[in-house]
């Protein structure tokens, strides 16, 4: 799942969004669903290109969106550590 989040942190509203994101390597576009999109805005897709369109963000708000999309076959698993914040030591 991948998920993006636009931040308008103007001073007043961003009208008729345009968010666009491109899926990383290792990821196959031809996958990519749409799984969540902020109310007002259409997803749309063009090759390994996400769009988000039309809606508005009022000042300090986000928009969130999310797509869920297949791995490639050729990329080798991996375990990632996350080191314990200082509060958990």
């Amino acid at each position: 799942m991948m998920t993006v989040t636009v931040q308008n942190t103007g001073l007043s509203t961003a009208f008729e969004v345009i968010a666009t994101d491109a899926l990383p390597a290792g990821m196959v576009p031809s996958t990519a669903v749409e799984v969540a999109t902020q109310a007002g805005f259409t997803y749309s897709r063009t090759g390994a290109d996400i769009t988000w369109t039309g809606g508005d963000i009022v000042a300090g708000a986000t928009a969130t969106f999310q797509v869920s999309v297949d791995l490639s076959s050729s990329l080798t698993a991996c375990l990632l550590y996350t080191s314990p914040s200082p509060r958990d030591s």
